[in-house]
């Protein structure tokens, strides 16, 4: 069923200005077989929307293919719940990659700015090998964040 609006209280639905998609042959059965069956369940997915097009989309594709109508509408809510988590872990580490790349540019601009101290006490190896530390971390968190837009990429074109 698509509806523009379903509320819920308890047990019971109330449902506003719906359709039934591709339930007619199911509803005329177990209208026909009343008398000789009882305590029969039928799942029933409900779609609630305000959008016309979604909604004639949803009951066009119903009718031309049934069973593909399933398996999407089967499938959304794990793309959905896929994106979700995707889209945390890479906000994550587009955050830790930023505040790697904002900390190896601190070291390069305390060296530079007091390179003159950095000479007086001989600290350039020292600085040398703390900045190649720093863009180690900062290469090494990038290449999370690709792999993880990467995935993220093929989870949402490949279904």
């Amino acid at each position: 069923m698509v509806a523009n609006s379903i509320t819920r209280t308890g047990d019971r639905f109330s449902i506003d200005n719906f359709q039934i998609v591709n339930g007619c042959q199911t509803c005329n059965i177990l209208f026909q077989c009343r008398d000789k069956i009882s305590g029969v369940f039928v799942p029933l997915r409900l779609i609630g929307t305000s959008d016309e097009q979604f909604i004639s989309g949803i009951i066009i594709l119903a009718v031309m293919a049934p069973k593909l109508s399933l398996v999407m509408l089967a499938t959304f809510p794990v793309i959905v719940l896929g994106a979700m988590y995707f889209g945390k872990k890479i906000r994550k580490l587009s955050k830790q990659r930023q505040d790697e790349l904002a900390y190896s540019n601190t070291v390069l601009s305390e060296t530079m700015t007091t390179i003159q101290v950095v000479k007086a006490f001989t600290n350039e190896l020292f600085e040398s090998l703390r900045y190649g530390k720093s863009v180690d971390a900062t290469v090494a968190v990038s290449l999370l964040y690709a792999r993880g837009r990467a995935l993220f990429t093929v989870l949402i074109v490949s279904v």
